[in-house]
């Protein structure tokens, strides 16, 4: 059985937003969810919490462009 690590996973959990009733309620708990699944299958995860979309589409690093 592999029993390193299968590779990276990045979450990216917006649950603000500039109109206050858009907020994502409960979205906290799903991001918190898919970080233990993908944990348990072996992947790294980074988990980014409210970012803006020039960051989301391009800007994690200088490595990763999403």
């Amino acid at each position: 059985m592999f029993g390193g690590v299968r590779g990276r996973a990045v979450i990216i959990n917006n649950m603000y937003f500039e109109n206050p009733q858009d907020r994502r309620y409960g979205s906290e708990n799903d991001a918190a969810d898919l970080k233990q699944l993908f944990r348990a299958l072996h992947f790294y995860v980074k988990l980014h919490q409210d970012l803006t979309a020039e960051v989301s589409a391009c800007g994690l690093s200088a490595s990763v462009c999403i």
